[in-house]
């Protein structure tokens, strides 16, 4: 399968969910955003670095709104989501860090990478677990919604 379109495959619901956060945007700024990730993608690909694509697209959308007026951008969700790309190298080479000493200790063959995928998996599904324990749960209450005016 050609990795162009594995990549749009893949890449095309965080395309789509990563726009419906600009729907107050004009639609140009969204093709901008659009176009100028797909561009920078291809440039950077032809020349053989690795990007991550949703790293790119939310920067190109951040941009696009910016370019409107700064106030246009939700600067705390792009700090969160600067945050997370700062942190994403360090904690991916700790956990191939851990699944490698995992095989390692435990042999290659079969035993080191089950017990990988099955930790993983656990730990998968208690984040999940979770999450929707606390969405259960409803939103909490403000501290202001039972005082009086």
């Amino acid at each position: 399968m050609d990795h162009g379109l594995q990549l749009h495959l893949v890449e095309q619901p965080t395309g789509l969910r990563l726009l419906g956060t600009i729907r107050a945007q004009e639609r140009q700024h969204a093709l901008a955003a659009q176009g100028t990730g797909a561009a920078v993608l291809l440039s950077a690909t032809s020349l053989g670095y690795p990007l991550s694509t949703t790293q790119v697209i939310s920067g190109a959308i951040m941009g696009s709104g910016a370019a409107k007026r700064v106030s246009a951008v939700r600067w705390g969700i792009a700090g969160n989501i600067l945050t997370a790309w700062a942190l994403t190298l360090p904690a991916s080479a700790i956990v191939g860090a851990a699944a490698y000493g995992v095989c390692d200790i435990f042999g290659r063959e079969a035993v080191g990478p089950v017990l990988v995928a099955v930790c993983g998996v656990s730990f998968l599904l208690s984040l999940f677990g979770r999450r929707s324990a606390r969405l259960d749960r409803g939103p909490m209450p403000s501290p202001t919604a039972g005082a009086a005016s």
